[in-house]
């Protein structure tokens, strides 16, 4: 080899497929032309820095050559060599970045799509169970009366509100009213018959307590009056 030696690239050392002579004239050949020189070295210059024949260095030449390593631009008067293998390497690994980077570009789009995509069907199936869950939770309204007569009344009142502009019960609404005319009639259901007969005949939309009951004054007894004010009991 040549005295100062020579350092040859990862690229070329790692092909094992090549002769150390081979690798180093490919090594030469790059060094010359990376640095924008002309390589018009002989064969028999490349024997001496070798320490190998001449014939050794026509083979290794001729096969850089098949295996297109190098090429030969120019045989005569003198013959230049040229690498063509650091080009072609160089622009696969330029390239492979840039796929890689659209390939790296591609997953993240599809990961966002299908992350996207599972967060619609979790909000889907959310969504689906509240509302099976509100269809299966159905408030039971319980009449305070059992009586047939007290349920036909309070049929006839609902429909009367309907027709007279008032919205429809809901089921807590209508377990309110029930609770109220409950509480007016005092449990009897006789007293809320006439509740309800006071709202529909006075079109009323909601239900009050009997007007003669609110009407109605105490009694007073004036003999007991008289016993009590001059304190007799």
């Amino acid at each position: 080899m040549a005295k100062e030696g020579i350092w040859i690239p990862m690229e070329i050392l790692g092909l094992t497929q090549l002769t150390m002579v081979e690798r180093y004239i490919l090594a030469d050949i790059t060094h010359f032309h990376k640095n924008n020189r002309v390589y018009f070295k002989t064969n028999t210059t490349l024997a001496q820095e070798c320490k190998s024949s001449r014939a050794s260095i026509t083979r290794a030449i001729s096969n850089l050559v098949k295996s297109s390593h190098i090429k030969i631009e120019q045989l005569r008067p003198i013959r230049k060599l040229k690498p063509c293998f650091l080009s072609t390497q160089s622009e696969a690994l330029t390239t492979q970045p840039e796929a890689l980077t659209t390939q790296s570009e591609a997953l993240t789009t599809q990961f966002e799509a299908l992350t996207t995509q599972s967060d619609e069907h979790k909000s889907k199936v959310k969504s689906k169970r509240k509302n099976k869950i509100k269809s299966q939770i159905k408030i039971e309204v319980v009449s305070p009366f059992l009586e047939k007569e007290f349920l036909e009344t309070w049929e006839i009142w609902k429909e009367e509100r309907i027709s007279n502009g008032s919205k429809k019960y809901t089921p807590r609404g209508e377990q309110g009213a029930l609770h109220t005319i409950q509480k007016f009639s005092n449990n009897d259901y006789k007293k809320a018959i006439e509740i309800i007969n006071q709202s529909i005949v006075n079109g009323w939309r909601g239900l009050f307590a009997l007007k003669k009951d609110k009407q109605r004054k105490p009694e007073f007894n004036s003999q007991k009056i008289l016993d009590w004010a001059y304190g007799k009991r």
